[in-house]
């Protein structure tokens, strides 16, 4: 028995539904090769396909096996029919895309502060700036780059944060802001510290000289 023809479909020569009952695949059989038998002037290639459907349609074993290639190459031609009009929906989105513009990039500066007090001057374009002086995130909407074929721009995020160095010297104030030591107050005790062994080398000094 022949496989399923990729351009025949058994069940269309013989004008037939898949479901048609074993009569009346005879019946059309019967009907069709009368119609076209080369005898009563019909056609001999369309005869041909007439006869051949009815070979693999008029056999349950080899109907069965037809039903089944008939089943899968349906399936087939859904899945790429599906994958062509996702494809094509692909594509109708990408042309809107391009017709309407694309938006530009989102763009991230970050900025490092040594000092406090001290700022920083971001530039927003268009010879606008904004000066900064404390920590934190900043989004401007609008300020990345600038989209293309008409799109919008991106958006511009600004960061600013201790410097390294800075960060470690605050980490240590708050370390002994914790422990309960203000930083002024360890500097003074340390001077005073200092100051009274500077004492007690004169005194010692004093006593020896008197001694003498």
């Amino acid at each position: 028995m022949d496989r399923v023809d990729e351009l025949t479909d058994h069940y269309d020569v013989l004008e037939l539904s898949p479901g048609a009952a074993d009569d009346e695949v005879k019946r059309a059989y019967r009907r069709l090769a009368m119609t076209h038998h080369p005898d009563r002037g019909g056609s001999i290639s369309r005869f041909v396909q007439v006869q051949r459907a009815y070979d693999v349609l008029g056999d349950p074993q080899a109907r069965a096996t037809f039903d089944a290639d008939l089943a899968a190459r349906r399936t087939r031609m859904r899945t790429e029919a599906r994958a062509a009009a996702e494809r094509e929906q692909r594509r109708r989105r990408a042309e809107r895309a391009r017709s309407a513009g694309v938006r530009g990039a989102d763009v991230e500066q970050v900025y490092l502060l040594d000092q406090p007090g001290d700022r920083v001057t971001v530039p927003l374009g268009s010879g606008r700036t904004i000066e900064l002086r404390e920590q934190g995130t900043w989004v401007f909407r609008g300020r990345g780059d600038l989209g293309t074929a008409g799109g919008p721009a991106g958006d511009l995020r600004v960061v600013v944060r201790w410097s390294p160095q800075r960060e470690r010297h605050e980490a240590r104030r708050r370390l002994l802001r914790r422990v309960g030591v203000d930083t002024a107050d360890t500097v003074t005790a340390m001077l005073l510290g200092i100051i009274a062994a500077l004492l007690l080398l004169l005194l010692g000094a004093v006593a020896a000289s008197l001694l003498l």
